[in-house]
């Protein structure tokens, strides 16, 4: 008899509370249900002075662009460019432009300067040292020996590696013989640096920069160099099938009257 009147105590207890859960959840429903009626009404009534804002800001933008129309036709007339048409691609045209026009002013400087003998450049030895040398001076580059002789007897101005900047090429000539090699120059950071080739890796240049190139048997074929910000590598590009259908670099005597001729028709 008091196990039922306590399970009958415990069914009560269990009703009660659900009945209570039921009620917090009705009155929670009807508090959410007031809050969302709130911010609708408060959106509505502020719908229309946004409405009045943004007819005010056409209004303001048309008075401006007017306004702009208007300088820019002044300007336009003028043969002044518009800033407001297209401003950012013409600043960024003119700076380009600016900025290759002056490299390649101060490369043609430094690279005539360097043939007529007023100039130097900074030679990359083995060690990776940077050694001045001018053309009076290009021995160095060959040998210490007392009895050898150098000189630079021609030069040409090309592309080496594509990039739509030239590159100089001197050609050595020791002991009066003229298969000794190559002293290449190139311009980076407004420096002109430059590296010897032997003769027997970088012959019959072609306009397009291509070259024979023979380094031993496993390095030999048609090379085209790629600088790099301390030194060169030459890459292997083609079988040489159609090398000879090219058409060759167009080499210069070192004459004061060729340096000005070789420049006027590459720079």
């Amino acid at each position: 008899m008091k196990k039922n009147r306590k399970a009958k105590g415990n069914t009560i207890n269990l009703k009660g509370i659900i009945g209570l859960i039921f009620v917090l959840g009705i009155i929670v429903l009807l508090v959410y249900i007031c809050v969302v009626r709130r911010i609708q009404n408060s959106a509505e009534s502020q719908e229309p002075s946004l409405s009045a804002s943004a007819v005010n800001g056409n209004d303001t933008d048309v008075e401006a662009q007017k306004a702009n129309d208007a300088a820019e036709n002044e300007l336009s007339s003028a043969g002044v460019p518009s800033e407001t048409d297209n401003a950012g691609l013409s600043v960024t045209e003119n700076t380009n432009s600016e900025r290759d026009d002056n490299m390649s002013s101060g490369m043609e400087e430094r690279y005539k300067a360097i043939l007529l003998g007023d100039g130097d450049f900074a030679n990359i030895d083995r060690s990776n040292q940077d050694i001045r040398l001018s053309i009076e001076r290009i021995k160095e580059v060959v040998s210490d020996e007392n009895w050898v002789t150098a000189k630079v007897t021609k030069f040409t101005i090309i592309d080496l590696d594509g990039d739509g900047d030239n590159e100089m090429v001197l050609w050595i000539q020791a002991n009066e013989r003229s298969d000794y090699g190559f002293e290449i120059l190139y311009f980076q950071d407004q420096e002109v640096y430059g590296f010897t080739l032997p003769y027997r890796g970088f012959t019959h240049l072609k306009t397009d920069g291509t070259f024979y190139s023979s380094g031993g048997m496993d390095n030999k074929g048609i090379g085209k160099l790629q600088f790099s910000e301390r030194g060169y590598t030459i890459e292997y590009v083609s079988d040489g099938e159609s090398q000879e259908e090219k058409a060759d670099a167009e080499w210069y005597d070192l004459t004061p009257d060729n340096v000005e001729l070789a420049f006027e028709n590459k720079f």
